[in-house]
């Protein structure tokens, strides 16, 4: 008689892919010691894109408005006004360094980029309060994710502005209080989280270590805007955008948006694994 082959063990899909694969390249289930390394890493860079994205907006401000006081005018580094002796019809199309950016660029800007302040962190600390009960009653990781993504997509649209040539002040309120209130969602739900994996034992000396993202995401932040400014404004917000937006994926891979993509990568993979041969 023929043989009659095993049937293939169930997959557990409630893993992440990143789990999935660790496990397939270890050939055995992880440690929880393991996932505890991987909670630490995952919520650390999470919550470091979360500060890299927030931090761009200090430096995009001074090419918004060079005339800020933040900036030393007379300095031989500051940034020069180009065309100050023309129109503003005659430059909104063509900017540069220095330039700045209607409407920041006129004598209220500083008090425009001073209500753009208040309005993201007036919606971030009422989000707040929000985020932590819809975290405790959502899965993490997907409420993660979807912090995640809407900063990167709101702090995207604000760069999109420059591309656009967008020059409502509204836009730029509007989606810089969107931008806020997604943001609300990173810090309970990093520390969340991290709470549930680990208990009273050490946690000053872990939370102090992990607390790191913050000071390493404002100086990820600052040097990726200061270094991609020359190229324009729109390129300091819309790289850390895409960057948070990634990270998201990666802290999710089984997100539902890519979950027919992930299933087709598992099944590639364990058509690599050893089969065994069936009884005869």
């Amino acid at each position: 008689m023929g043989s009659i082959a095993e049937p293939a063990p169930e997959v557990n899909y409630s893993k992440p892919l990143g789990i999935r694969f660790i496990e397939y390249i270890k050939r055995s289930a992880i440690s929880y010691k393991t996932h505890q390394a991987i909670v630490l890493i995952v919520t650390f860079f999470a919550y470091l894109t979360y500060h890299a994205t927030r931090k761009t907006m200090s430096v995009v401000k001074s090419a918004l408005d060079p005339q800020s006081p933040d900036l030393d005018l007379k300095s031989p580094f500051s940034w020069r006004r180009a065309y100050s002796h023309k129109p503003l019809e005659s430059t909104r199309n063509s900017w540069v360094l220095g330039a700045g950016w209607a409407p920041f660029n006129g004598a209220d800007g500083t008090a425009m980029l001073g209500e753009l302040d208040v309005a993201f962190l007036f919606v971030y600390a009422v989000g707040m309060f929000f985020s932590g009960h819809a975290g405790d009653r959502m899965d993490l990781r997907i409420f993660l994710t979807i912090g995640m993504v809407g900063t990167g997509l709101f702090t995207a649209l604000f760069g999109i502005g420059y591309w656009a040539n967008i020059h409502l002040f509204y836009y730029y309120l509007i989606v810089q209080m969107l931008a806020g209130l997604f943001q609300s969602t990173g810090w309970p739900s990093v520390v969340a989280v991290v709470g549930n994996w680990f208990g009273k034992k050490k946690r000053g000396l872990i939370m102090g270590i992990w607390n790191a993202h913050t000071s390493l995401g404002n100086i990820t932040g600052s040097v990726v805007a200061s270094i991609l400014l020359k190229y324009g404004w729109g390129w300091s917000m819309v790289v850390p955008g895409l960057g948070i937006t990634f990270v998201a994926w990666c802290c999710s891979s089984s997100y539902r948006l890519a979950l027919s993509l992930l299933e087709l990568v598992w099944m590639t993979m364990s058509c690599c694994l050893p089969g065994k041969k069936g009884r005869k």
